[in-house]
């Protein structure tokens, strides 16, 4: 596929790291995620389906990479369906190329491969912006079925790490350590029409391989149970701020549906402690509370954040055609 002025392709994205994240570094100016190279290759890795899949854009005269969008898989379940789900990100036109058409260039080269993987597809954008607009520009056009999902809520603290007293009730390790028991803590969240996150073993293995720091926290459990009652891939997360690139405390999967305020509070300082540098009080933040009880996250003293993101569940013909999915009301997947 072609525009006037670029070569557009669909490749695998490990390809085209090194030039992907210049492109996005560029493109996202503060506060954004981090796009080191590092973290990209590790994004790009996620196993199951056909694996990730790009749609680059290449300027004809210099060419140089000037758009860029970019699915990962991820292994999620809703009601009686499961299977993989491509999460879309990583969207960027250059600068200099804006206006010329490139962002819808490169959603519809992705689009059209995406659907002929037959893989429904998740996506996020920031309420109101030129993000979500072009969501409801690209897909409509490329034949998909849009439903929005509505808001992630994102809570979040300022936590000091706290004496192993405090947070006895949480587990912490690395993800492959705990892949078992975060495995039935995932697969017990059982509200209906819930996106819910639902990695498998080769999945877990790759949260492990992480290049930042991630571990696994469970907390609990209640007290004729012997499954944790909360679970979490907290994460510590580069950002890109106004005084450089700044790591923060992320909780991701969120499988929060029996918590107790005392639980989801312990795993709260567990991570302040574990991942905080140097003992330091630290922002730990959920970006996505989903299925999380609004009095619980209060009463663990956290407070609603002002950042939000809008999730979107996009259907493709074919795909809609070979699984006959059914439509989520929201989802506690990571944002990407």
């Amino acid at each position: 596929m072609s525009t006037t002025d670029a070569r557009v392709e669909v490749v695998h994205p490990t390809s085209v790291v090194r030039e992907a994240g210049n492109l996005l570094r560029a493109a996202w100016s503060p506060p954004s995620l981090h796009y080191s190279d590092e973290f990209l290759a590790w994004q790009f890795g996620f196993p199951g389906g056909e694996g990730a899949l790009a749609a680059t854009a290449w300027d004809a005269a210099s060419e140089r990479l000037i758009g860029f969008a970019a699915v990962t898989p991820r292994r999620m379940r809703v009601n009686d369906w499961s299977g993989v789900v491509y999460a879309l990100s990583y969207v960027a036109a250059h600068p200099s190329a804006r206006g010329r058409g490139i962002a819808a260039a490169v959603y519809a080269a992705l689009l059209e491969a995406v659907d002929a993987a037959a893989c429904p597809v998740l996506t996020f954008a920031q309420p109101q912006s030129g993000g979500e607009r072009a969501i409801r520009r690209a897909y409509p056009a490329a034949g998909y079925r849009l439903y929005p999902l509505g808001e992630c809520q994102a809570w979040g603290a300022m936590v000091r790490p706290s004496s192993a007293g405090e947070t006895a009730s949480c587990q912490v390790g690395s993800v492959a350590e705990m892949s078992a028991s975060l495995g039935r803590v995932l697969k017990a969240q059982s509200a209906r029409d819930i996106l819910w996150a639902d990695p498998d073993d080769a999945e877990l293995v790759h949260y492990a391989r992480d290049p930042r720091t991630r571990r696994a926290l469970l907390c609990g459990p209640h007290d004729n149970s012997t499954t944790a009652a909360v679970a979490s891939l907290a994460v510590a997360a580069e950002m890109n701020t106004a005084r450089g690139v700044e790591r923060t405390i992320l909780l991701e999967c969120l499988a929060a549906s029996d918590a107790r305020a005392a639980d989801l509070r312990a795993m709260v300082q567990q991570a302040a402690t574990t991942i905080s540098p140097a003992g330091r009080t630290a922002l730990v933040t959920i970006p996505n509370a989903t299925g999380l009880d609004p009095t619980v996250a209060r009463a663990a003293g956290l407070r609603r954040l002002p950042s939000s993101f809008v999730s979107y569940w996009c259907v493709g013909p074919l795909a809609q055609a070979r699984l006959g999915l059914e439509v989520p009301t929201g989802t506690n997947a990571e944002i990407i």
